[in-house]
């Protein structure tokens, strides 16, 4: 690979997260305003509910995908540049593999809605969402594959605008749900505005989607390897519904074990270490060039892509430990203070989670999913096991510390999955892991913690504009110690700062 070439993809890799960070940060910021506004209204006991019908809604989502839409990536991206016909039986193929999926899923939860809600969780009330939710599982997987093609072919900007569109639309259907619906209707209504939201959305996906790829609909008669593609989604179903399981498991055993206002109380915290991890989170646009990348060049640029996520997730994590209890405060209010102890605990998943889904990435994109599946599956009978361990023996104390035994089974299967997964990709592509791009963020954001709980100690009343001033602050003294330590240099600023100007071009 040439310089120009390598610039090339650099510059493409940074325009590409940079875009990819916008449309993310609109995800996250939109999202986080829903939350509250969920949080809020529902109060803990129904936001919990809530929270237990999107989980059980979303594992069903998961057996919907089985790894499908990132099959989708990886195989018309192979052949979108080569052979549009060949591409186009891919994303055909596929696609109605993902179609049946998707029909076949939405109708079991919405059969099964009923013994699920009275004999499995024993919470009537969440029967009409899980019914609710047999439609929104189906509108929701099929937007997500059209979404897919976006990442393919630098169409990114294009999930800003459905971002904006999505948040503003489902922000403004709650508020009439809880002007215009009776309060026991209150998250039924949340999930039916959010069927109607994803459906406008689909149809703004559908559109472009059809406008940039317009050939990718024109029926197509070119052999493709069906046996390869299966084989490939095979070893990933394995590892996304693990991964899904490991997600969201813990919600699930929660509402077996607990009342609805613990569950609400664990995921005010899990949902914002989620909308974190997903605001730094740039895996999407990770597929379509570590498939391209050469073997010989692989681990230099995955330690490039560690060392970027790294400088962020880290820091962000010791924030969220010295702020918990005033982030928890600030975002669902006083009657949700129990839930900053499991932010407390929580707080390292930022990292945690993505980073796991780089690794993740990377075996697929290199076609070898079968190995991180078995990984992921091993990770997520543990998870089980400890989750079980230590609600048995915590709730004879009380609800709240087997909700907390909880936070503590899923974070420590979470951190031995992370380790043995980089313990793997590293033997796996013979990769030599540069260990200073994890010790410098963590020694400068140790400097930042220091900070802050200094300025805390002086600060008695934090309110929304000190709170403020004091991440700035941190940032500022995280950016400088890092700098100074060489954790940062002019050459990693390089590529976002072309990525900016390529965009105002």
């Amino acid at each position: 690979m040439g310089d120009k070439a390598k610039k090339g993809l650099k510059q493409r890799v940074a325009k590409d997260s940079l875009w990819n960070f916008l449309a993310s940060f609109i995800s996250r910021v939109g999202g986080l305003i829903f939350t509250i506004l969920l949080a809020r209204f529902l109060l803990p006991e129904g936001f919990g509910l809530y929270s237990l019908a999107t989980s059980v809604a979303l594992m069903f989502l998961t057996f919907a995908d089985l790894g499908i839409n990132q099959a989708m990536i990886r195989f018309v991206s192979l052949e979108i540049e080569k052979n549009k016909k060949k591409a186009a039986a891919y994303f055909q193929y596929i696609l109605k593999l993902k179609f049946k999926l998707s029909i076949i899923l939405s109708f079991m939860l919405i059969v099964i809605s009923y013994p699920l809600a009275q004999h499995l969780f024993h919470k009537p009330l969440v029967f009409l969402p899980f019914l609710i939710s047999g439609a929104y599982i189906f509108v929701l997987a099929l937007e997500g594959f059209f979404e897919s093609l976006f990442y393919i072919n630098n169409k990114i900007y294009y999930l800003n605008i459905k971002e904006v569109l999505l948040q503003s639309i489902r922000i403004v259907f709650v508020l009439f749900v809880f002007l215009l619906v009776a309060k026991q209707f209150y998250v039924s209504g949340v999930i039916t505005s959010l069927v109607i939201s994803i459906l406008l959305v689909f149809i703004f996906i559908i559109f472009y989607s059809k406008k940039f790829f317009k050939f990718l609909f024109e029926k197509s008669e070119t052999k493709i390897d069906k046996a390869r593609v299966i084989k490939f989604i095979r070893y990933l179903t394995l590892g996304n519904l693990s991964i899904v399981f490991f997600s969201y498991i813990d919600t699930i055993m929660l509402g077996l074990f607990v009342s609805a206002e613990y569950i609400g109380y664990y995921k005010a915290a899990f949902n914002l270490v989620l909308s974190i991890a997903g605001l730094l989170s740039f895996v999407n646009v990770l597929m379509p060039v570590l498939t391209k990348i050469s073997f010989v060049k692989l681990s230099n640029g995955f330690n490039r892509i560690m060392k970027y996520s790294m400088m962020l997730t880290i820091p962000a994590s010791f924030g969220l430990i010295i702020l918990a209890k005033y982030v928890i405060r600030f975002v669902y209010g006083d009657k949700y203070l129990p839930a900053a102890i499991f932010l407390y605990t929580l707080s390292f998943m930022v990292i945690i989670s993505v980073n796991v889904g780089i690794i993740s990435m990377l075996f697929s994109a290199r076609e070898k999913p079968e190995k991180f599946a078995k990984l992921t599956l091993v990770a997520t009978l543990l998870n089980i096991l400890l989750n079980y361990l230590f609600i048995i023996i915590f709730l004879r104390i009380s609800e709240f510390m087997a909700t907390m035994g909880v936070a503590i089974a899923t974070l420590i299967s979470w951190m031995l999955y992370f380790l043995v997964a980089l313990i793997l990709a590293k033997k796996e592509f013979k990769l030599e892991i540069n260990w200073t791009n994890i010790i410098k963020p963590l020694f400068a954001s140790f400097i930042m913690f220091l900070l802050i709980e200094y300025i805390i100690q002086k600060v008695f009343d934090i309110r929304l504009l000190t709170g403020i001033l004091i991440v700035i602050s941190g940032i500022f003294v995280y950016a400088i110690t890092l700098y100074f330590i060489k954790g940062l240099t002019k050459e990693d600023l390089e590529p976002v700062k072309s990525a900016i100007l390529s965009i105002f071009r």
